[in-house]
């Protein structure tokens, strides 16, 4: 059962989330590099933030909840873009960092394809809903 705020300590678990998010990112690079696009990059994502949130701020609250869902939303996003940078680096022999500052004229440009990107992206966040719903709604029955 998700308990009241007033159980939780916000700032380790907003770390916890944090951490748990950064093993999403991995996941999706990893799997990434290997070309996959994967559901399970996105449940990953979704377990570790929410699990990390819970272990680190001692439970889960929908204040825990909701901190978990940002660090999902913005790392989807991060996990994604890294992975792109890579690609891009792969594919124009760019260094990763100056690969990573050029998607936005890249896309811009359509030398990336913007279907293509932002299906990738939807994707991905739809993986880490499949991962997320289930769970949370797991927490909210225990």
């Amino acid at each position: 059962m998700v308990v009241p705020s007033s159980v939780d300590n916000v700032a380790m678990g907003t770390l916890g989330a944090f951490l748990g998010s950064l093993v999403g990112v991995a996941c999706i690079v990893i799997l990434g590099r290997i070309g996959i696009i994967s559901a399970l990059s996105g449940v990953v994502m979704a377990l570790c933030a929410l699990i990390g949130y819970e272990k680190l701020g001692g439970a889960l609250t929908i204040r825990g909840i909701v901190i978990s869902i940002a660090f999902i939303l913005i790392m989807t996003f991060v996990g994604d873009y890294i992975d792109w940078g890579f690609v891009v680096s792969e594919q124009l022999g760019y260094g990763l960092f100056e690969a990573l500052g050029d998607i936005p004229r890249l896309l811009e440009r359509g030398i990336i394809d913007t279907g293509n990107y932002m299906g990738n992206l939807v994707r991905l966040y739809l993986f880490a809903a499949i991962g997320a719903v289930p769970t949370i709604l797991s927490f909210m029955r225990k």
